[in-house]
């Protein structure tokens, strides 16, 4: 019974081996979404603080409009690498979970496992116990005919 556990949780060892790879890979995905939304995000910023400290008034109306719609892209842009964002993140709780219940099932088959070996080491004990003792008292029942014997000599 104890290998058949023991098989159990080399395989689900695994698989939690498995799903730990794809959380972590999840998680650099979603990292590496942050980073390119931030980088959005600061050019954006940089941008706009570019036009405000240019100023519009020395620009044409094509030059201003030329600089409002790269801000409207780069809303744009911003907008998308936020929701790949919010579905990366959604992918690394999904791995996550998926992670820990894996992990808490091959705990809960490693204490089972313990529990068996726990049951069939007392099983030994007791078997042990069982062949002292019944050695015990054949050594006494051999040692009581033997003074049985000699005691059964003696009177006649």
């Amino acid at each position: 019974m104890s290998r058949a556990i023991e098989l159990l949780i080399e395989r689900v060892a695994e698989e939690e081996e498995l799903a730990r790879k794809l959380f972590a890979k999840a998680t650099g995905d979603a990292a590496f979404a942050e980073q390119q939304l931030d980088a959005l995000n600061g050019f954006r910023e940089s941008y706009t603080e570019r036009l405000t400290e240019e100023g519009a008034a020395g620009m044409d109306s094509a030059q201003l409009a030329h600089y409002n719609a790269f801000i409207d892209k780069l809303d744009g842009a911003a907008e998308s690498q936020t929701q790949v964002l919010r579905t990366a993140r959604d992918q690394a709780e999904k791995y996550r979970e998926k992670w820990l219940a894996v992990k808490g099932r091959r705990k809960a088959l490693e204490t089972l496992l313990e529990k068996q070996r726990e049951r069939e080491r007392i099983a030994e004990m007791k078997k042990e116990q069982k062949a002292s003792d019944e050695a015990a008292l054949n050594s006494f029942m051999r040692r009581l005919r033997t003074e049985d014997g000699a005691s059964g000599e003696e009177e006649c």
